[in-house]
């Protein structure tokens, strides 16, 4: 790992950033850089909305569960 030295207000300037595009000063400064990023997981709200969309749609008809493939644990 390295570590570099700035300003206050350039480090206060990129955190801003960062948090105004929703990520980490790290994560920011990877993709500033042409870094490949780890990625970034769904915030809270963002998957509320995707088990939303999820249960409003209902199972998908297609799939069919037998008694064995619920009950792992017993016949």
């Amino acid at each position: 790992m390295v570590s570099i030295q700035l300003q206050d207000s350039v480090a206060a300037a990129l955190a801003a950033n960062a948090q105004a595009e929703g990520l980490s000063l790290q994560a920011y400064l990877e993709r500033l850089a042409g870094a490949p990023a780890a990625p970034v997981p769904p915030s809270g709200d963002e998957l509320e909305r995707l088990f939303d969309e999820a249960s409003v749609a209902g199972p998908d008809p297609s799939c069919t569960y037998t008694r064995a493939d619920i009950y792992l644990d017993h016949d």
